[in-house]
């Protein structure tokens, strides 16, 4: 049996040596002593200590472990694990060590288990606790020092809210506006979640370059920027807000949205009859009246196209402000106008209609505005039972009755002219200037022809000898003829008279026979054109004159 506790114990051993030089064996008589231990359980905990790294307050660490062994050389009996110390609310800890408990001394497969500690600071600064273990080991209960730093992401956002200018619906979003979020705090902050929240929260759209997701932070004194732009889907007061859900304290954070969408507006300054042309000849052009479109809304007003509809359309022009050059879009601001000039330019005669046709974003477009005008003409042409053609033979006279009609009231005064290709003919007009008030009015044109020239004398130049000797010959007796005129008129003194003697002695170029001379008009058919001019505008007529 063994002896009691604490008893004190003696004995001798006895060692035996070999001599190997006189192989003599010798013993030793060696005293052994000591204390009876009783049977007792340990524990050590690896690692002795455990320090966290910063966490914002609210968050929480990962995980860290204590291994727990029992070193003795009984059972391990844990009985609980607890926080403790200054800052126990801090930290936390789950356990196996109650439900292996006990623990066989080691180096037994049971001679451990683990305790999971992880630190959630409630407050900033430094932060310590211990963990305590209960048991049946000497010095229960046994502490591992926890320590850990509370830190705090702090948000703030600029501007702290946004307001945008009124925008109609339907048109391009509006320009961005920015918010600047900053980490104000000691600590990192993660971003979860951007988004627009609200009554409107169509009407907004934001997008940013922060970093959102578990796994990427905004570092303390960084910031990161949120682009917020504004397209409402309806008129009137439009609200939003740009939530940022993070670890900051309070989260979301909130960035009130606000705008207005807008209705534009379009009246013309001109109403009832509209504008109004007195009375324009076909093909000319009136002077512009100006139609003045003003924005009665409150939004601005983009006008896409100036235009006219319905009867005569081709009839009328427009220019001004409201017309975009080469088919641009034009805006007016709320308030303000624009002007359409129109100009009257008939086609045709008779009373011309159409309508201005503004098409625009206001709910009433198109806007349109009654023009009207009246166009006059005149045309050039026989008189009832005439004729414009005429046959007649060299030295004759044609003469055509024309007149000029009115069409639709025309009253002006018409400016008569001709061209005339037939040699040897005159064409004269008559009146040339013709008063027109409404009724047709007469004019006469008469085309004369010249005859050829004959004569029963020989030609002055007939002489013998070739064309060319007989011209220098008849150069040399008129140069004679001259010169004896000319002394001849010195000493008589009428000097001129003989002179004037001598050229129709040449231009009459006398003589005797029955050539036919070659002056007369020429036999065919020729074409007079007849024009009537008013302000710019001419009518013709062709008359035909056939020569025989």
């Amino acid at each position: 049996s063994p002896p009691p506790t604490g008893l004190s114990l003696s004995a001798q051993d006895v060692l035996s040596f070999l001599d190997v030089s006189t192989s003599v064996v010798q013993k030793v008589s060696v005293p052994l002593t000591g204390t009876e231990v009783p049977a007792a359980p340990g524990i050590v905990f690896s690692p002795t200590s455990l320090a966290f790294s910063s966490q914002n307050v609210g968050g929480s660490t990962g995980a860290q472990t204590i291994t727990v062994t029992n070193n003795g050389s009984a059972a391990l009996s844990v009985t609980s694990v607890s926080i403790t110390g200054a800052d126990p609310g801090d930290f936390s800890q789950t356990n196996t060590c109650i439900a292996s408990s006990p623990l066989a001394p080691a180096p037994a497969a049971t001679s451990t288990c683990t305790i999971s500690v992880t630190f959630k600071p409630t407050t900033t600064g430094p932060r310590a606790a211990d963990v305590s273990v209960a048991d049946n080991a000497s010095g229960s209960p046994q502490t591992v020092p926890l320590t850990g730093t509370g830190t705090a992401a702090g948000v703030m956002l600029t501007p702290s809210s946004l307001t945008f200018a009124g925008q109609n619906p339907g048109a391009p979003a509006s320009p961005p506006q920015t918010v600047t979020l900053e980490n104000t705090g000691t600590g990192p902050l993660t971003i979860s979640n951007i988004a627009i929240t609200g009554t409107d929260s169509g009407d907004f759209k934001a997008t940013n370059n922060c970093p959102i997701g578990p796994a990427a932070t905004l570092s303390a004194g960084s910031a990161c920027s949120i682009a917020v732009t504004f397209a409402p889907t309806g008129t009137g007061a439009r609200t939003a807000s740009l939530s940022i859900s993070d670890t900051a304290i309070p989260s979301p954070q909130m960035v009130p949205l606000s705008g207005v969408g807008t209705v534009p507006g379009a009246q013309f300054s001109v109403s009832g009859l509209g504008l109004q042309f007195g009375t324009v000849i076909v093909d000319a052009k009136s002077s512009s009246q100006p139609a003045q479109l003003t924005n009665t809304g409150n939004g601005t007003l983009v006008i896409t196209n100036v235009g006219f509809v319905g009867a005569n359309p081709a009839d009328f022009q427009a220019s001004g402000s409201c017309v975009g050059a080469g088919g641009a879009s034009v805006s007016v601001a709320a308030g303000s106008n624009c002007t359409v000039n129109v100009t009257f330019a008939p086609t045709a005669a008779g009373t011309r209609d159409a309508n201005i046709s503004v098409t625009d974003n206001a709910p009433t477009s198109p806007q349109q505005l009654p023009v009207t005008g009246t166009a006059t003409d005149f045309q050039l042409g026989a008189v009832s039972g005439g004729s414009t053609s005429a046959t007649v033979t060299p030295g004759e006279s044609a003469t055509f009755n024309l007149q000029i009609a009115a069409l639709n009231g025309f009253a002006a005064t018409v400016a008569l002219s001709s061209s005339n290709p037939i040699p040897a003919s005159t064409c004269a007009i008559s009146p040339t200037q013709i008063v027109v008030s409404g009724q047709a009015v007469g004019f006469t044109v008469t085309v004369t022809t010249t005859a050829p020239t004959t004569t029963s004398r020989a030609p002055f130049f007939a002489l013998p000898g070739s064309k060319n000797l007989r011209i220098v010959i008849g150069l040399w007796l008129l140069a004679f003829a001259f010169l004896a005129l000319w002394k001849l008129g010195r000493r008589l003194r009428f000097r001129p008279a003989l002179l004037l003697a001598g050229v129709l002695l040449v231009a009459s170029c006398g003589g005797g026979g029955g050539n036919s001379s070659p002056t007369g008009t020429p036999a065919g058919t020729y074409t007079v054109t007849i024009t009537g001019t008013v302000s710019g505008v001419s009518r013709t007529v062709p008359l035909s004159l056939t020569v025989q």
